[in-house]
Parts: C-alpha cells; sequence; structure tokens
C-alpha cells in the first residue's frame, strides 16, 4: 500500500419524505359532543396523532360559529401523540352565557403540513347559569 492510498467510506441513511399533511383521523374532537350545553370547566377529548411524525396540537376556542379571534385553551409540542384522550380543560365561567362558541384543534407534523385536513371544528353552546323556575 502505497502513501498516497485513499480510504473510501460508504455511508447510507434513510429518510422519510413526508409531503401529508395529518389526516382528519389523526386530527379530531370526540367530546363534548357536537351542538352540546357545556359548563364550568369542560373535559376536551379526543386525538392529535399523524401516522409519519406527529409534532404538535393546538386547541383554542371561540365566540360564535366564525370566530374572528381565538384563545389558547392548551398545546404540546413534542409530546406523545393523544389518541382518545384528553386534549385539554377548557373553563367556561368567565364566558358569555347561552352563546355558541367554537372549539378548534389543529395538529402539525414535523415536516410542517398543517394544512386544511389538521384542523377540525366542534360548536357547543355555553350554559352556567341554572333555568329560572317560577311557580
Amino acid at each position: 500500500m502505497s502513501s498516497s492510498s485513499a480510504l473510501i467510506y460508504d455511508m447510507s441513511r434513510m429518510i422519510l419524505i413526508d409531503n401529508s399533511p395529518p389526516g382528519t383521523s389523526g386530527c379530531a374532537i370526540t367530546s363534548p359532543m357536537a351542538s352540546s350545553y357545556v359548563k364550568d370547566t369542560v373535559t376536551v377529548t379526543g386525538t392529535a396523532d399523524d401516522q409519519y411524525s406527529y409534532y404538535k396540537y393546538l386547541l383554542e376556542y371561540g365566540l360564535g360559529a366564525s370566530p374572528s379571534s381565538w384563545t389558547t385553551i392548551n398545546s404540546q409540542t413534542n409530546m406523545p401523540a393523544i389518541i382518545n384522550g384528553t386534549l385539554g380543560s377548557w373553563d367556561t365561567t368567565s364566558l358569555i352565557d347561552g352563546q355558541l362558541y367554537t372549539l378548534r384543534l389543529t395538529v402539525t407534523d414535523r415536516a410542517g403540513n398543517p394544512g386544511n385536513q389538521t384542523v377540525t371544528t366542534r360548536q357547543v353552546y355555553v350554559d352556567n347559569n341554572p333555568p329560572c323556575f317560577q311557580p
């Protein structure tokens, strides 16, 4: 072997190409039910997952059927995916009673593919006041 010999290294890596946003099965609110009446602190359950590279989710609420602004209930980044579990606890005690609110869940994967398929909404009514009974 001469002093001008070259060393050759053979390296390989596996790369996952992810051009798809998380599917609708990975972004779901299962409770509370649509059009239900909620009060006090509500446990919001559902799924935040991605088949290949789940990264984070954001759970929010807004006033009305098409909110102009959103308030964060909970968000998690770099945590295990949630499958039919608790996404967050929503305190409704300071909200306008008798109004329609929209819950919104957004799931994002590590490739940054948020897309429309990753957003799901659920509309509920807040009713913290008991009915008034007059004999």
